[in-house]
């Protein structure tokens, strides 16, 4: 297990709030005259997509996505929950997932390989909720 709970070192820098030494901007051409902007976490090759704020500030994709489970994420929820993978040419919607939850009730952080296996086991913390402090140092959100 390494220094940060067993998530990546990227993954733990957004949990405390440190974005800008926790992801790097990317631009991936797509096509002859329009280019993709993207985030990836700079100690692995997870990534996700970024979206224009104004002319000069791209932010992180805040649409929420539902699951077959009921549960509802956002991208930045998962980069929070990533776990380095040592493979260079890894598929970032195949990463492996460590659950926070777990990791905050004193037990070892269990890894989930894909996305719908993480959130199958999040569904088990539906009964009981996780406390409000939790919530708060996760952001997350419960209900609407």
């Amino acid at each position: 297990m390494n220094g940060y709970a067993g998530c990546c070192k990227g993954a733990w820098r957004q949990q405390i709030g440190d974005k800008k030494r926790a992801t790097e901007e990317w631009v991936r051409p797509g096509g002859m005259y329009n280019a993709a902007k993207y985030w990836q976490c700079k100690n692995c090759k997870f990534e996700g997509r970024l979206v224009p704020i104004n002319k000069k500030l791209n932010g992180y994709d805040m649409r929420i996505f539902r699951f077959v489970e009921g549960i509802q994420f956002r991208r930045e929820f998962m980069l929070k929950s990533h776990i380095p993978t040592n493979d260079q040419d890894a598929n970032p919607t195949k990463a492996t997932f460590g659950c926070m939850f777990c990791c905050t009730d004193g037990k070892p952080m269990p890894s989930f390989d894909g996305i719908q296996a993480f959130m199958a086991h999040l569904a088990e913390h539906r009964d009981p909720l996780p406390m409000g402090e939790v919530l708060y140092r996760i952001n997350g959100l419960v209900g609407r």
